[in-house]
């Protein structure tokens, strides 16, 4: 019975946390504790600090406690137990590809002998029998008494039509929720948007009246009469009984990030849970965090809602790694009310983690970087949507450079950096903001800055090099001429996309910015299939006439020794805190080491 008082009373604390005013919040360390997961990738069942997973990527709290991992990358539905065991429910399959994923596959049958594609979603009936979301099959199965079934979809075709089950077609489900004792379960399509399975196995659309594109949907969540949904950079809040919707946060556009009535940037909402019908707590792939928005007003009316840090704000120093309280991709996001606990499961960190208590700590906003002033040595980073970042300035590539060089000087100068957006390199802009240095960062989109798609119809850069190679030297020729009219240094940063590198964190950016490959079967391009990408852009590059940094080297040395968190795997292609730092410390290095002399 104490036990039972000391549950229920962190659970009043953390909700009634949750509706205080801001003002009135105190800042306290969230309990983060590890549940499960060594940090190996494997498929190893038994003790739970010892157990192996691949890609845990959905969880739910099944009456008893017991937490369910939907682990995609190896094809399987494991479970947590209380007494601190880790089994597999369901799913089979031999690693491949580098020992990283199970191939995907579908068949029904015995839990042992079932078949899977990426699953990434979980709900748990009032029978116990687990709804899975095999997001890469296109189809809903259940886990019932021992046995796998489809129970919405044809699993293997993609598609969209309502009705009965065998007849209805889904489109890469993810997150699922029920509201209700009932058997029934709202899906998150993720290409059709918000569905509705009923206790009768018929499928229908909800039609979510919001300005938001709900085929992007990734996460759904329920609590009463409302379902929260996250759509990529925004969370809705739906009435289901009087079908009126309030989109609640957006941010965008690039580098500004602009939040909703002077609240802080959302990131990009992939998971979500819901802790009442004014507060939710969600997975942000963009800035690798757990956070949760409070205060949601009644619908029709403008929102003032704060995403809050769970645990440990983005790191300032990424170079730190991982550490206890921080996360890196939180896919899947769980709560139990009934003792106040929520689950997260890292794809990234391979493991699973239990919150019990919320760190209020109030997220960061972002806003535009000063200039500073004629007693600087400015530095300007020029790039396209490389240049994103997740919170704030300090965390972006030009906020770690200006770290890494805060104790240099030029001249007598302090270094400051300001970071501007540009889709195509423009040295003119640099000049406007009274930059000592320019520096470029490239990679092989710039063959495509004009609109015309040279690098999405041929990513190894080969098949029309000599266009390409013709385009580059055409955008870059008005930068060389800006810098032969002023004083202006340059450099240029080439550097790697995941898929060039690290496909297995490929996998993972493809299903959390929404692409999904043509065919069921997840692709993978391995390291040896993009050498010419790098030496034909060098070859381009060349014509600039300033020196090119070329970071590929850099990447493929820490994929191939073991790095502390992962090098890309955010929205968008953007690489993560760690790539980040990676690149700017790189950047730092040179520059110390040319002492700022560039030729």
């Amino acid at each position: 019975m104490a036990a039972l008082k000391t549950l229920l009373t962190t659970a009043l604390l953390c909700l009634v946390a949750l509706s205080a005013p801001l003002a009135a919040q105190t800042i306290a360390p969230a309990d983060i504790a590890l549940l499960a997961g060594s940090g190996s990738a494997g498929l190893s069942d038994g003790m739970a600090a010892q157990a192996t997973f691949l890609k845990p990527s959905a969880v739910a709290f099944g009456a008893d406690g017991t937490v369910y991992v939907a682990d995609a990358a190896a094809q399987r539905i494991r479970a947590i137990t209380l007494d601190g065991r880790v089994r597999t429910v369901a799913g089979s399959g031999a690693l491949g590809y580098g020992d990283l994923s199970v191939p995907g596959a579908f068949q029904d049958g015995t839990t042992a002998n079932a078949r899977f594609n990426q699953p990434s979603g979980l709900a748990i009936r009032s029978d116990g029998a687990i709804y899975v979301a095999d997001t890469f099959n296109h189809c809903i199965r259940l886990i019932r008494e021992g046995f796998v079934s489809t129970v919405a979809g044809r699993c293997g075709v993609v598609g969209f039509a309502d009705g009965a089950n065998g007849a209805n077609l889904l489109a890469f489900p993810r997150g699922l929720t029920r509201c209700s004792d009932q058997n029934s379960l709202y899906i998150a399509d993720h290409r059709n948007g918000l569905r509705f399975l009923d206790s009768a196995g018929s499928l229908s659309t909800v039609h979510v009246p919001a300005d938001v594109d709900a085929k992007l949907i990734t996460g759904v969540a329920c609590v009463g009469r409302y379902l929260y949904l996250s759509v990529n950079d925004h969370i809705v809040r739906y009435d289901a009984l009087s079908h009126q919707s309030l989109v609640a946060y957006n941010a965008s556009p690039p580098l500004s990030m602009n939040s909703v009535q002077g609240g802080a940037p959302l990131g990009h909402a992939y998971s979500i849970a819901a802790f009442s019908a004014d507060s939710v707590i969600y997975g942000d792939l963009l800035d690798g965090a757990v956070r949760y928005v409070e205060d949601f007003a009644p619908a029709g009316v403008v929102a003032q809602p704060y995403p809050q840090y769970v645990g440990a704000t983005p790191p300032e120093d990424a170079t730190l790694g991982l550490s206890e309280g921080r996360f890196s991709a939180p896919m899947g996001i769980a709560i139990d009310r009934s003792s106040a606990r929520i689950a997260v499961a890292d794809a990234i960190q391979r493991k699973v983690f239990i919150v019990r208590l919320l760190d209020q700590r109030h997220a960061f906003n972002a806003s535009p970087r000063p200039n500073g002033s004629s007693a600087d040595y400015r530095v300007v980073i020029e790039g396209n949507y490389l240049l994103w970042y997740a919170s704030g300035f300090a965390d972006s590539i030009g906020g770690i450079l200006e770290r890494r060089l805060s104790a240099e000087t030029m001249n007598g100068k302090r270094v400051v950096v300001t970071a501007l957006h540009a889709p195509c390199p423009d040295a003119r802009a640099a000049v406007a903001q009274g930059a000592d240095l320019v520096v470029f960062l490239i990679n092989s989109y710039v063959t495509d800055c004009d609109g015309v798609a040279r690098f999405q119809r041929d990513p190894l850069l080969t098949q029309s090099a000599g266009e390409w190679q013709t385009v580059v030297r055409k955008f870059f020729a008005p930068v060389s001429a800006t810098l032969a009219a002023t004083h202006m240094q340059a450099m240029g940063v080439l550097m790697p996309f995941a898929w060039e590198i690290a496909p297995n964190e490929e996998l993972y950016r493809t299903e959390a910015i929404g692409y999904a490959p043509a065919t069921t079967t997840p692709q993978f391009a391995f390291r040896s299939d993009y050498v010419s990408a790098e030496a034909n852009l060098l070859r381009a590059l060349d014509a600039t006439g300033f020196p090119i940094l070329d970071l590929y080297p850099r990447f493929r040395q820490l994929e191939r020794g073991g790095h502390a968190g992962t090098l890309f795997a955010t929205e968008d292609l953007e690489p993560s805190a760690r790539g980040r730092d990676v690149i700017a410390s790189a950047i730092a290095a040179y520059l110390r080491k040319a002492r700022f002399q560039l030729p």
